[in-house]
């Protein structure tokens, strides 16, 4: 029975995890007996249902880094879940991160094309157009930068001088150098 996304607890996502981890691949991979062939198909697909579960939890929880990291796991088992994709795309667009958004259409599109020789369905390609206008996924407009709090931006803005200060620092020394090669030249 799937539990609804509130009434989880930590310690049964953790054992959904736990199990998951024990997943390896295909099972009996190069056997093609039909008993062998449906036992792969079924732990397959149970394997996926857990991944898109979690991708939905975490989701749910705005946890989006997690959810990302679930999408990206169930898209490198099955290229071709174009739902993924989008969700994948409304994952990024909520993360503020719109030239993900824009680079996962360009996978999945790639990816359709390459292997099934079809373009992407008329709501993958809605949610690229919106996501090209500045609209998230609900077609309301996007802020331009991500939710983050003041402690971050701080954070970014010490390494992006830290950044600057050693570059500084390496141009300095260098024509400290193109200094001393040129009086030594004369």
């Amino acid at each position: 029975m799937i539990r609804p996304f509130e009434a989880v607890e930590e310690s049964q996502l953790a054992d959904l995890n736990q199990v998951l981890g024990l997943y390896q691949g295909d099972l009996l991979e190069g056997i093609y007996d039909n008993w062998a062939l449906r036992e792969r198909e079924r732990l397959r697909a149970l394997y996926l249902k857990s991944l898109i579960y979690l991708l939905q939890f975490y989701s749910f929880h705005k946890a989006l880094e997690k959810a990302i990291a679930y999408g990206q796991q169930i898209l490198d088992l099955d290229p071709l879940r174009e739902e993924i994709h989008r969700e994948m795309m409304k994952l990024y667009l909520r993360n503020g991160q719109r030239a993900l958004a824009v680079q996962q259409y360009e996978i999945c599109r790639l990816t359709l094309d390459k292997e099934l020789g079809i373009a992407p369905m008329e709501d993958t390609q809605r949610l690229y157009n919106q996501t090209l206008a500045g609209r998230d996924g609900s077609g309301s407009l996007m802020t331009p930068m991500r939710e983050i709090n003041i402690e971050q931006a701080f954070q970014q803005i010490r390494e992006a001088s830290q950044t600057i200060d050693q570059a500084r620092e390496q141009i300095q020394q260098a024509l400290q150098l193109i200094t001393q090669i040129s009086e030594q030249s004369e």
